[in-house]
C-alpha cells in the first residue's frame, strides 16, 4: 500500500468529529478502494493519538479490532467522546445516530456507481 493513499485515508479520518465515528466502507467509497484496503492501513497506524482511527466502525455500526489495544478499549475511547455504545451478543455496537458517511458529507447523497 502506498504511502500516498495511507496518508488520504488517515486525512479523511482526521473528519471525523469527536463525539461520532464512520465506517471503513464510507472511507473506502471516497477512494475507490476496498474497505478492507482500509482496514489494513488502520491495522498499522502508528500515530494513534494524531490519527483517530478509533473512530472508525463496521458499516453495521459493530467496533472491530483496535492497535491501540483490544475492542474494549476502543469502545471505552468512543463513549469518552460521547458515542453511545451498546453490547449485542457479546460485540459491542455504536448508535446508528453517531455514525457519519464521510461520503455524504464531501459530496452530497450523489451516488459513485
Amino acid at each position: 500500500m502506498g504511502n500516498f493513499l495511507k496518508e488520504l485515508v488517515y486525512t479523511l479520518i482526521q473528519l471525523v468529529p469527536i463525539g461520532k465515528v464512520t465506517t471503513y466502507g464510507s472511507i473506502a467509497k471516497i477512494l475507490n478502494i476496498h474497505p478492507r484496503v482500509v482496514g489494513r492501513i488502520l491495522a498499522k497506524n502508528e500515530r494513534l493519538i494524531e490519527i483517530p482511527c478509533h473512530r472508525v466502525v463496521r458499516s453495521s455500526g459493530e467496533i472491530g479490532g483496535y492497535r491501540g489495544g483490544s475492542i474494549e478499549f476502543k469502545a471505552k475511547l468512543l463513549k469518552l467522546e460521547g458515542v453511545r455504545v451498546h453490547v449485542k451478543n457479546g460485540k459491542f455496537y455504536v448508535n446508528k445516530e453517531d455514525i457519519v458517511d464521510l461520503y455524504v458529507r464531501l459530496f452530497g447523497n450523489s451516488r459513485r456507481s
